[in-house]
């Protein structure tokens, strides 16, 4: 099977800091996503990932909050697990997939995790989600400016579908 095709590239650009042209990452989208403004000057790039066969969509996020600022490798891949469950209730950490590799030569963590998705509705709230059968694909980059959190989140499904393009996007990071 051969990548898909890029579709549109957007420069990473962040209220959170300011850094010059030649530090800032840039992303490419990729062939049949969505691409949308960013809600928020914590979110770097964002898009929908469309469902097919009746699955919903899902979202994935590039977030960037600044030198120094967002937490830990650690910090991260801890609050992502707590986003799950696990239908049999064993602990969401022995699903947990983590595999660490370089992208553009920075230290990066991929994570792979499924379950009930019940992460807050929005930090602070005390309101959950609670969505069975979804699945994450997340990403940490550790660039010399700032770590980039990338985050796929949407039903297992449509998560499965784009694997590939999350891999792809992954390897197009300039």
């Amino acid at each position: 099977m051969t990548a898909p095709e890029t579709s549109s590239e957007v420069e990473v650009e962040s209220t959170a800091a300011e850094i010059t042209g030649a530090e800032r990452l840039s992303f490419t989208a990729q062939t049949g996503w969505v691409e949308s403004e960013p809600t928020s000057s914590m979110r770097a790039a964002e898009y929908t990932l469309p469902g097919g066969g009746g699955a919903s969509d899902a979202t994935l996020v590039v977030y960037y909050f600044g030198p120094e600022r967002g937490g830990s490798v650690e910090a991260n891949v801890t609050r992502w697990t707590e986003q799950f469950e696990q239908p049999d209730g064993r602990p969401t950490q022995e699903v947990l997939q983590r595999v660490e590799r370089s992208v553009l030569g920075f230290p990066t963590s991929e994570v792979y995790l499924s379950g009930t998705y019940v992460a807050e509705t929005f930090p602070g709230s005390g309101e959950v989600l609670n969505h069975p059968e979804w699945r994450m694909m997340g990403a940490i980059i550790e660039s010399d400016h700032g770590f980039y959190y990338v985050k796929l989140v949407g039903p297992e499904q449509t998560v499965r579908r784009w694997e590939l393009s999350f891999r792809t996007f992954l390897n197009a990071v300039r």
